[in-house]
């Protein structure tokens, strides 16, 4: 009875201490999951800033051609009024 006792009291103490790694081992996997979770947090706020950046590089060139089109697009209206003015008087 003793024996059994004595072999059932390690089989608990094996049984104890492999649930405890486990435990740990769990533990660092979750520590790594969260600072996985963060570094992907702050990747999306950069791809979302550098997204951002992105389009308003892109929409840069295209304000500056309209303002330029309505540049040209003045001169010659005001140099068509300008001729119709000088025929007129």
């Amino acid at each position: 009875m003793t024996q059994e006792i004595k072999s059932l009291t390690e089989r608990v103490d094996k049984n104890i201490e492999r649930i405890e790694q486990g435990q740990k081992t769990q533990g660092e996997r979750i520590g790594s999951m969260e600072k996985s979770i963060h570094q992907i947090e702050r990747n999306e706020k950069d791809i979302t800033k550098y997204a951002k950046k992105l389009d308003d590089i892109e929409k840069a060139p295209g304000e500056k051609w309209n303002k330029f089109t309505w540049l040209i697009f003045a001169g010659v209206v005001t140099a068509i009024v300008a001729f119709i003015m000088g025929k007129l008087l």
